[in-house]
Order: structure tokens, then sequence, then C-alpha cells
């Protein structure tokens, strides 16, 4: 999800406009200027020409925009505190461990309590340029508005703000909650209480219940401020492609050869972002992938790529071998989004399964202009599927129908549109790294031994040229290894550090049962009704999204930086699979 803070920094100065006699501020990342040509004792020099004021209008619209941003990043956090309430540690010794799955909710009750200040903020300025009187003395219980009866605008505005009031007062609530529920996890011994889980439970579900409440403010009582409508800006990526599986899997034809459409196997597949549709994308940007099942019965890992390509060359062609196409240094490849596919019967229960990732900290680097003279963007999607027994476990795959690993559409999807910021780099690091320590890896596998021999230590160097603000790392962990004592089953610590200093511990997995649903092929893990198994998994959940990891550290320095990422008591029966960027501003 971004940067609130920064977000609220753009906001409150775009909010400081309509207190700005001279109306001068504008886009300060466009990169663009005019200039006009003035005469001087025969000379001329180029000087910048004045910027008209913006148009109460136009003022307004802008202030449209950062609403429908603020709704969509509120839905976001919603849709995220969902799923840490359904993956909530049942025990307190284990929430005690949990430090991964704390910093995501502290990240999401700031999300809202910023989210919902700025989208006050965003009312109150539209209704000051609306020249809507603010009410005097208004509280809670404020009852008479402070306008005519039939003045709708003014009504819903004091509704509005009484709902603010309302929300506001609920969140400081939540916040002395959050310091109960610390100090219990301080005093009381684990297994003897579950108090803490209660509260968190509580908070949790107020704080989904104050977004919803906020949204209700946004949908029943603004009318004039959005006009009713909330425009969907959608570029789509994939349409139903095919990923092939089954015996004849490696001799894929292309069903309909396009040139903005590369089908580098069997199930990898890439597919270049045209300008005009660059310009579609908000601040705001989420990736909506959808899998319709074929005949792939067993899981397996997927991704998404973004890769910078040089404008106009050939570096990007089509290639089925895998160290060529990951090993290309002509080219700038980010893993974005990781996910694991379910086991899929297409002919029990639920055929598709649904998987979203929020991307908005690449909105700036998509609309960048500089980078858009230099690059193309391309979208590469490799969605594996093993075919297992599907010809006798499933009636449908049948002859030619084997072939069918399994169908992916994928959208790239903005609630609002672009908000203009600052200049962001992207600084690549690595991408699709299978850290193993068994002596029999392939080519492509990388050491994760340490030079003194430890098994689970890996580092990287990478470069920063420019010193940066709001420095960012955004990592993807996820391990593998399905055979007796296999990584997939482990749950262990990974520890971060940047330059030798520990930035992030966490331990990932949760629980499993949001997913079930999508796995309707049954096996000797998994079955067709609920299993504790499912609630108390560890690292592997078919059918759900892998994290993207945030790891802000603020100013960065340019020059060489390293990343090590270490994860004690690994053996030699599993690997993790490590991607990790960098996203920061230019000072």
């Amino acid at each position: 999800m971004g940067n609130s803070i920064t977000r609220l920094n753009i906001l409150f100065l775009s909010l400081a406009i309509p207190a700005c006699s001279s109306g001068t501020q504008g886009n300060k990342s466009s990169g663009r200027s005019t200039s006009a040509v003035s005469q001087d004792n025969g000379s001329s020099q180029s000087t910048p020409a004045a910027k008209a004021p913006k148009t109460t209008e136009e003022k307004k619209a802008d202030l449209v925009e950062q609403g429908k941003y603020l709704v969509s990043d509120l839905q976001q956090t919603k849709d995220r505190l969902e799923e840490l309430k359904n993956n909530m540690p049942t025990t307190e010794e284990d929430l005690l461990k949990a430090t991964d799955f704390m910093d995501e909710l502290s990240e999401s009750v700031a999300s809202v309590e910023n989210d919902a200040a700025a989208l006050k903020n965003v009312i109150e300025a539209h209704d000051e340029l609306n020249g809507t009187p603010k009410p005097a003395g208004l509280a809670l219980a404020d009852a008479a508005p402070n306008a005519p009866g039939d003045d709708a605008k003014v009504n819903a505005a004091i509704l509005a703000r009484r709902m603010t009031r309302t929300a506001a007062s609920l969140m400081e609530y939540f916040q002395q909650k959050a310091g109960a529920c610390a100090a219990a996890l301080q005093k009381i011994p684990p297994a003897k209480s579950d108090g803490p889980l209660n509260i968190l439970q509580m908070i949790l579900g107020a704080i989904i219940s104050l977004i919803t409440l906020i949204f209700t403010i946004i949908t029943s009582c603004l009318v004039s401020l959005f006009n009713g409508k909330s425009e969907v800006h959608k570029v789509t990526l994939f349409d139903t492609v095919l990923s092939y599986a089954g015996p004849d899997g490696d001799n894929y034809k292309d069903p309909s050869p396009s040139p903005l459409l590369l089908r580098h196997s069997a199930a990898a597949y890439a597919t270049k972002i045209r300008p005009e549709e660059l310009a579609k994308l908000g601040s705001d940007l989420q990736i909506k992938l959808n899998i319709k099942y074929g005949c792939a019965t067993y899981d397996a890992g997927m991704n998404i790529d973004l890769v910078l390509v040089p404008k106009n060359g050939a570096a990007y062609s089509r290639t089925s071998d895998y160290n060529a196409r990951f090993t290309n240094k002509k080219m700038t490849r980010f893993e974005i989004a990781r996910g694991i596919t379910p086991f899929m019967n297409r002919d029990q229960g639920l055929t598709q399964a649904p998987y979203t990732w929020s991307i908005g900290h690449l909105a700036k680097i998509l609309r960048d202009q500089d980078l858009q003279s230099k690059y193309d963007f391309w979208i590469e999607a490799s969605m594996p599927g093993a075919l297992g027994d599907a010809e006798k476990q499933i009636a449908s795959c049948k002859g030619a129908a084997l072939n069918e690993g399994l169908w992916v559409s994928a959208d790239l999807v903005s609630y609002s549109s672009y908000i203009p910021e600052g200049k962001s780099v992207l600084v690549p690091i690595d991408a699709h790294k299978h850290l193993t320590s068994d002596p029999n890896r392939t080519p492509s596998d990388v050491s994760f031994t340490s030079e003194g021999g430890v098994i689970g230590e890996y580092t990287t160097t990478f470069t920063v040229d420019q010193n940066l603000s709001d420095a960012r790392f955004f990592l993807i962990t996820s391990k593998h290894g399905a055979a007796a004592g296999g990584e997939e089953y482990i749950r262990r610590g990974h520890n971060i550090y940047l330059d030798g200093k520990l930035i992030k511990q966490y331990t990932p997995g949760g629980s499993c049962e949001p997913y079930r649903k999508y796995n309707t092929m049954s096996n000797g893990i998994y079955g067709p009704i609920p299993h504790f198994l499912w609630y108390f998994w560890s690292n592997w959940c078919p059918g759900a999204p892998i994290p993207t990891r945030v790891l802000a550290v603020g100013d960065l320095a340019a020059g060489s930086h390293t990343i090590r990422l270490s994860v004690p008591g690994m053996t030699e029966k599993g690997a993790v699979d490590f991607s990790v960027y960098l996203k920061g501003d230019v000072k």
C-alpha cells in the first residue's frame, strides 16, 4: 500500500491551494514548463510564464480525485485487515511470536488513521470551495443544520462531519485498546489468558466497521463530492490466456498471435503496456488476476514481473531458455507479485480463483515520462501447473483437453486518477533467486550458505546512484521443498540485514483456511472439509497470494550497499525463492 505519510503531505499541500492567492502551486513532477520570449535591449531571453490560477472547478476536480484515491486506499486496507483477522494467531504464545502480524496490523491502523484524517480535510476543503459555511460549535450531538432544512448539500456536509467526528472518537478508542493490548502482552504470562487476543479481535472488527462507516459517508452523504460515480480505470494485460500442460504442453501454439503478446514457454507469457494505456493508470494501482481451472491439478508457484526494455529495441524477444530470459543484461526485471495456484478439479465446486496485489508504489514509475521515453514496459507472467493424474481424477480432462493447464486473465486496475508526485527511482537488486544449499543444485540456483559454511545465509550487493529519501525495499520470499522435513512445512524466522544492521524479522506463514474453498482437488494433505491443518499451516497456502513485504528505511545514501537474508536452522531439504528491489524518492 504506499507511504501514508508522504501521501498526506502531498494531500495537505494540495489542500492549501484555496488559501493561496497566487494560485501557482501545481504539478511539481510533470517536468513540463512553458516559456515566453521577451525583448530587452534587443536581446531575447526565455522566462517562465506565470501559471494561471486554478479555477474553483479545477480545484474541486483535484479534491474529487484525491478523495477517490483515499477511498480506494481504504478499501485495500479493509481487505488487508480482513485477511489479518482470518489469520490471527490462536494463542497468546503464537501472538508474541507473530512480529510480522503485529507489524502489518500497526501499518494498517496507521493507514486508516491517515486516510480518515485526509478524507476529512478533502471534505472540508470541498465544502469551502462550494461556499458552504462551517457550522458553529459542531459536536457529535448537534442536530440542527446551519442552513435551511431543504439545502441537501449543507445537510450532507454536516452529517459527514458528525460521522467523521464519530470516526475520530472511535480511532481514539482503538488507540487506547491497542495500548491496553501492548500492556497485556507484557504482563500476562502466555497461555494463561486470551485477553490480548480478544482485544485484538475487537480492534480489527471495530476498524473494519470504521472503514464501512467512512464508505457510508461517501456513498450516502457526499453525492455532491463524487457525483455519485466511481470510475474504474482498467488496462487488460491478459484476457483468458491458456497456460498449457499435459503430454503436448511443450508443443504449444499461440492461439492468437499479437505483436504485444509473447509466449516464452508453455506457461510463461508477456505483454507490452502501451503509452495510451499507461496514461489510464491511477495512483491506487492494483493487479487483479483470475485463474480459470483447467487440467493442472497440483499447486505451483506463480509470479508476475515488470520488465523494463530499452525503447524500441530487440532486447526482449521470445525465448524459452529460462536462464537467457532471466540473465539478459539489456533488460531490467522486477518481480512485483507472487502467488500459489490451488489444487484444482474443475468438475467439483468452484472453478476459478481470484488474486489481488496492491502495487500503488509503482504508479509513479509507470507514469514517469522520462522512463517512458527510454523504456518499453512489459508485464510477464509465469503460471505453471502440474498435470498429475488429471486424466483419472477429472472426467472432463480427456484426450486433447489434457493440454489445458489453466486460463489466466489479468488487469491493472485503479479506482482513482493519477495524483502527480515527485521523482522516484527503482533500483533492481535480485529477482527470482532460488536459494538452496543442495549440493546438486542447477546452474540457475544460488548458494544459500555463507562463506563460513552456515546454511541459510545469502548476501547480495547493490548500488544506489543518488541520495534517496523514503527508501523502501519490496521483498518477496517463499519456502519450497515438499519432501519429509521440507521447508514448505516448517516455520522458521527470517532476518533481513541492510549493511549488516538488522532491519526486519518475520516468520512467514499463517492460516490457510480462507483459501480452502479454492482447492477442489482432494489429496493426501488437504480434504474437501475443514481440517485443523488449514488453521495451523506453515509457509504454503495453495490459492493464496504471497505477501510482498515493505521494509521502510528512510534516507539512503548513494553508494554500494548489501542486503542479507538469514534463515537460522535451514537444512538441505528445501530452498527459499528470493526477490527484492528498492524504491526511493530523489532528494
